[in-house]
């Protein structure tokens, strides 16, 4: 119990992979204009089941004193109840899906399956991929296969190379804010390989600070999100090391929320 009292209130969205659920919902909501409940449902439960089963399969190979964070350490805590509740939300998804989904979008479904299977079973692999783009590619890919005929406008497809960029350069941030994380807890990451992983980071924020420039004198007055999110990152980037790991994880992520303000004021 000690593990659950010490999780702080502000954790509990990142401890219970809540936050990546609605970071991909949020965009994918933003970029498409509204696609319905049930693909939403699809895609924010589809994350929640890679990133839960994901950190299942990475504690229940580390003994207690080389857990360091909180949403392992709460993983390692409860293994047997979070696995009743990954397999029941599998059956809640898979049956939403049936459901409420039309044949091309059961269809886009079943691929983002097979994306987030294919994710898991590098990641456990310790494949040479990084992590940080299998990562941004299954938020981007979820995006994606739910937004239809919007693919095809040129803003959209901007705004989207724009959101695989912050992904990326999200992920970044937090592994190399975790880098002493990591080597306790033997994970892999991007930042471990490479000093300059930091530079490359601060680097796709400029890249997609330009794009959101380019968009919005287009007319497309959302993209101003992508410039936004991206100043806000790389300004806590820029002060990251003063800020715990934990705290800077949750920043990050929620930086990445910030599109549900336009969702929700539709």
């Amino acid at each position: 119990m000690d593990s659950v009292r010490s999780i702080r209130w502000w954790q509990w969205p990142n401890v219970l992979a809540l936050d990546a659920a609605l970071v991909a919902v949020g965009w994918q909501q933003w970029l498409s204009g509204g696609t319905g409940l049930a693909p939403g449902l699809v895609l924010g439960l589809s994350v929640w089941l890679t990133y839960t089963g994901d950190r299942w399969l990475d504690m229940r190979k580390l003994p207690w004193e080389r857990i360091m964070t909180a949403r392992h350490r709460f993983a390692k805590r409860w293994q047997k109840e979070l696995l009743i509740i990954w397999l029941a939300v599998l059956v809640m998804t898979v049956a939403i899906a049936i459901a409420g989904l039309s044949r091309q979008q059961f269809g886009y479904g079943l691929a983002l399956l097979l994306v987030c299977i294919a994710y898991t079973w590098l990641i456990q692999r310790r494949r040479r991929i990084p992590k940080e783009t299998l990562v941004a590619l299954i938020m981007t890919a979820g995006v994606v296969l739910f937004l239809g005929e919007k693919t095809a406008n040129w803003g959209t497809m901007g705004a989207l190379l724009g959101f695989f960029l912050l992904c990326f350069a999200n992920c970044v941030l937090i592994a190399w804010r975790e880098c002493d994380i990591d080597r306790v807890m033997v994970r892999d990451s991007l930042a471990l390989r490479d000093r300059q992983a930091k530079a490359v980071a601060d680097t796709c924020l400029l890249w997609v600070i330009g794009i959101g420039v380019v968009l919005l004198v287009f007319g497309y007055r959302s993209a101003a999100m992508l410039c936004v999110c991206a100043l806000a990152l790389y300004a806590i980037g820029k002060d990251g090391g003063r800020i715990g790991p934990e705290r800077f994880r949750v920043l990050a992520d929620g930086i990445l929320l910030l599109p549900w303000l336009i969702v929700l004021l539709r």
